[in-house]
């Protein structure tokens, strides 16, 4: 009895392994594990913030956190709500501040290509 359900569950584990290894295969990472720690290597940022004016400082500022695609998955907003975005990354998410002038730099290219 005991030996039949262990093969039970061996099987079973074997199956859920398998099941993750090609669901990470097919979204473009690798997961791994080695002694029971999960480490996951992503593929190489493809993304770029559009080419404009500031577009250098939103690249090196914002790049460091996330995405180039994050901007187009928020809603198209006014400079106060890029404003409201930015102040939400350094308070809430404890994004470093880029400063006063790099900031306003952000604001104006946030504006500029994903406003309303």
């Amino acid at each position: 009895m005991f030996t039949r359900l262990f093969l039970k569950c061996s099987v079973g584990v074997m199956l859920l392994a398998s099941a993750v290894a090609a669901n990470a295969a097919g979204s473009g990472y690798n997961m791994t594990y080695y002694n029971g720690i999960k480490t996951i290597t992503l593929p190489p940022e493809t993304a770029a913030f559009n080419v404009a004016l500031y577009s250098d400082v939103a690249t090196r500022v914002c790049a460091d956190c996330h995405s180039a695609d994050y901007p187009t998955t928020q809603p198209y907003q006014s400079r106060a709500g890029w404003q409201a975005v930015l102040d939400k990354m350094k308070f809430s998410f404890g994004m470093p501040s880029p400063g006063t002038t790099d900031e306003g730099y952000i604001i104006d290219y946030l504006t500029a290509n994903y406003g309303i």
